[in-house]
């Protein structure tokens, strides 16, 4: 039988063998209690995107996203530049402008010229139906025909756009002389004051000038792009692609957001000629019996093929680049 001492002993070691199977049940069954804060996902990219534009209905849809905040909601933060000549803008891209609205040969021309400018997304296409292009003619002019043309001056957006080549097109195709036209370039809301004003016979107008210039009194003459294609891209958003690399995501973004904004106008056409008013300056009347563009999103290799085809057939270009190397991967 176990002496005095011996038991204190025994008693002393069950304490300890206590005290020890406590700390570890201790240790293991409270690792919350010394996880800290609870975990939380990190809160989504950002992207600044600085984007130029003219006033132009066809980027509606952008005007649309940035309104009503669908850039914001796909991370996307959009600062807004309003330019009037397009081609100015091909240069600029990678320095002051990210992405920027654009024609089919101007695109082509920087591409040619060693500028690494690729499409990313479509903004609307021509039809028959939709028309993009008029050239609009004042009722002194005297141009009833495209003969009657010749040695005018005619007022345009830019001068290497797709309405200007277009309409050297029509010419070329009839027999008639492409360079027997004078261009000079006028932002499309002047061109009501400057018909009036008989600075110009006639001009070359998109929607929704057109549709001012005609309730003007002018006269619609033609179609232009009607003689490059019956469905034509004729303007969309390009970038440069060293910027397009680096930036997938916004990219697909931006994309998405300009088709979300395509749905929200089919939904919402009052609103969306409130913001298409704000963006143009054009009147409330104008804007009422506006018909919107065909917009579409599309990247369309068809419509480049048809414009390196005109700009070859009228020697403006030699040696265009591949097709495929215009548009974004």
């Amino acid at each position: 039988m176990p002496n005095s001492k011996s038991r204190r002993n025994i008693v002393s070691l069950l304490a300890v063998g206590s005290i020890a199977l406590a700390a570890c049940g201790s240790s293991s069954s409270s690792p919350a209690s010394s996880s800290g804060s609870p975990t939380t996902s990190a809160a989504p990219a950002i992207t600044t995107i600085n984007v130029a534009y003219d006033p132009n209905a066809t980027a509606l849809p952008a005007w649309i996203a940035q309104d009503e905040g669908i850039f914001a909601k796909n991370n996307l933060k959009v600062n807004f530049t309003k330019i009037q000549n397009l081609s100015t803008l091909p240069g600029t891209l990678g320095n002051t402008f990210d992405i920027v609205l654009s024609t089919p040969t101007e695109l082509i021309s920087a591409a040619a010229s060693g500028l690494p400018v690729v499409e990313v997304s479509g903004s609307s296409v021509d039809s028959a139906t939709n028309p993009a292009s008029a050239l609009v003619v004042s009722p002194t002019s005297g141009i009833q025909t495209l003969a009657d043309l010749e040695g005018k001056t005619v007022g345009t957006l830019t001068l290497n756009g797709t309405l200007t080549y277009a309409l050297e097109y029509d010419l070329f195709t009839h027999g008639l002389n492409p360079k027997g036209i004078k261009f000079v370039t006028m932002a499309g809301p002047t061109m009501v004051d400057n018909l009036k004003a008989n600075n110009v016979p006639a001009v070359l107008a998109v929607p929704p000038f057109i549709t001012a210039l005609v309730k003007a009194g002018n006269t619609e003459l033609l179609k232009p792009y009607d003689a490059v294609g019956s469905s034509l891209a004729s303007i969309f958003w390009i970038a440069d692609s060293t910027w397009t690399s680096k930036n997938p995501t916004a990219v697909k973004e931006f994309v998405n957001s300009l088709n979300q904004a395509q749905t929200y106008i089919s939904a919402n056409d009052q609103t969306a000629r409130s913001v298409l008013a704000k963006y143009t300056g054009l009147p409330v009347s104008v804007i009422q019996s506006f018909t919107f563009p065909v917009f579409n999103t599309a990247l369309r290799p068809q419509d480049l093929t048809s414009w390196e085809n005109v700009m070859v057939k009228l020697g403006v270009i030699k040696n265009p680049p591949p097709v495929s190397s215009l548009q974004v991967k």
